[in-house]
């Protein structure tokens, strides 16, 4: 990852990280509260390893997003603002697992994988659970949006599809019922939670 040299994508991708607040502002002031105070720092950086639009977070700098190439032509206020509240949902979680352990990682190895319902992708346990909570976020988000004017009405239905999808493919329970007992308790009922709560089409923050 490095800086932006060319002075115009830099400020291209800020402008775009600055529309997707004001997005996000416009739709619920909670949600984007909530992005506020757990994004410490927001940086726009270039990836040329890839030739798409990706962000990212880690454990070791709570409170930090990062937003690759958001410069790209294709890269809207939806995708940047589904991006803030994807990163600012993980950094809420780092700070949780830091107090409170979600997995017994005695037991739970990086050989213990789970495939993900949203993407496909094989996750490792710890990264499957905060996939739930992040997806759950978004579907709150999305379905906050809905009826609203800071995004397109179609982008709006295409992201709640996407984020609702892996809660309606069968029980999460399921995909790490030979890991739960080596999880935390209350984190496999929010996860049941959850589910139950977009299946029922009543979102709500938990």
């Amino acid at each position: 990852l490095e800086r932006y040299s060319d002075p115009h994508e830099r400020a291209l991708a800020l402008d775009r990280l600055r529309a997707a607040m004001a997005g996000i502002d416009a739709t619920d002031a909670g949600v984007a509260a909530f992005v506020r105070r757990f994004t410490l720092a927001a940086n726009v950086v270039l990836d040329a390893e890839t030739p798409k639009f990706t962000s990212g977070s880690t454990s070791q700098y709570v409170g930090r997003s990062l937003f690759c190439n958001a410069h790209l032509p294709g890269v809207d206020g939806d995708l940047m603002a589904e991006s803030l509240v994807h990163e600012a949902i993980h950094s809420l979680l780092y700070m949780h697992e830091v107090r409170e352990a979600w997995i017994d990682e005695d037991v739970i190895t990086r050989d213990s994988v789970v495939e993900s319902p949203w993407s496909g992708a094989t996750l490792l346990i710890r990264p499957f659970l905060q996939a739930c909570f992040v997806w759950f976020g978004l579907a709150h988000f999305w379905s906050r949006a809905q009826g609203g004017s800071a995004f397109r009405p179609e982008r709006v239905e295409a992201r709640l599809e996407v984020a609702r999808r892996g809660f309606l493919d069968g029980p999460l329970e399921a995909r790490i019922s030979r890991y739960a007992p080596y999880i935390a308790a209350p984190v496999l009922e929010l996860v049941h939670t959850m589910q139950a709560q977009v299946r029922s089409q009543e979102l709500s923050p938990i």
